[in-house]
């Protein structure tokens, strides 16, 4: 067996100017009203 295995971040990246920077925003107040309701729920397991 002599095949090789690479690990890492692709050589491709993207480019930071390239990024959708409103649907970004979006995402991550969404993710935050998401852990908001779950500490107020109680509900630690989904708090990650």
């Amino acid at each position: 067996m002599t095949a090789v295995i690479q690990a890492g971040a692709p050589i491709h990246g993207m480019n930071w100017y390239s990024v959708n920077w409103r649907s970004a925003s979006r995402n991550v107040r969404r993710l935050q009203v998401r852990i908001v309701k779950a500490m107020k729920a109680g509900r630690w397991n989904k708090v990650k």
